[in-house]
């Protein structure tokens, strides 16, 4: 499951990651920094990767926003006029000199297209300028999308029914937030499918069970509570029900 900004586990051989302010990690439709933004830039922190802003303000105007609560390892601001450290030395050189560790650059609009170019992989937010997109290596979800879950794999061992389902649930979380998708039931599912076998209805429920496991080591791995979530049964017929209706 992959949802935020990026997938921490695929970048521990990087060493910097550059980041602009507004649309990249301060949504301007809540005001702030997403939770999720939040916990990635602190799991870079802890696999020792530096974490540096990339900007066109001022540092007094970063000072005023949601995110002066983060502490970068350094600050470029101005577009390169002012360049500071994280104990404030001030450095007027340009600090992205040409060492081969300049990996991942995340922007939204077209002030840095240069930047994009320079990294080895650039990377732009899906609300980005479709100029910035084209020339960036990769596009990401909008900051907006926090949250959302961006796509979903299964591994089924068992009948067709118990595959169907189980492939039918993937395709249900796509798109939604992590509350949205801990609604997808059984019975979504067997509707989505237009009907199981009373038999088969078992399957159903483990497909629903799946979605809120994945959901449960996601919250685990993240330290984080996604509200109304249980721990998951080891055995499904805790849950299993007689149907109401034949499927």
């Amino acid at each position: 499951m992959e949802t935020g900004l990026f997938r921490v586990a695929e970048v521990l051989w990087l060493k910097l990651f550059f980041f602009d302010i507004d649309g990249t990690i301060l949504s301007h439709r809540i005001k702030d920094v997403p939770i999720s933004t939040r916990q990635a830039l602190c799991q870079l922190s802890d696999i020792h990767v530096d974490r540096v802003i990339a900007t066109g303000r001022h540092s007094t105007e970063i000072d005023r926003l949601p995110v002066n609560d983060i502490k970068f390892d350094a600050y470029i601001t101005l577009n390169g006029q002012l360049c500071y450290d994280l104990k404030g030395n001030v450095f007027y050189e340009n600090p992205i000199k040409e060492t081969g560790e300049i990996l991942k650059f995340f922007h939204s609009s077209t002030d840095d297209i240069e930047m994009l170019r320079y990294v080895q992989e650039g990377i732009a937010m899906g609300n980005a300028d479709d100029f910035v997109k084209s020339v960036a290596d990769y596009v990401t979800a909008d900051i907006d999308d926090n949250g959302i879950i961006q796509d979903v794999k299964f591994k089924t061992f068992g009948c067709g029914a118990a595959v169907a389902t189980s492939s039918m649930a993937t395709e249900l979380v796509k798109g939604k937030t992590v509350q949205e998708a801990l609604q997808v039931t059984n019975k979504a599912v067997m509707e989505a499918l237009d009907g199981l076998p009373p038999v088969k209805v078992h399957c159903s429920l483990l497909a629903e069970e799946a979605i809120h496991a994945a959901l449960w080591d996601y919250a685990e791995k993240n330290g984080i509570k996604i509200e109304g979530l249980e721990k998951p049964v080891n055995d499904i017929s805790e849950k299993e029900e007689a149907p109401e209706e034949e499927y």
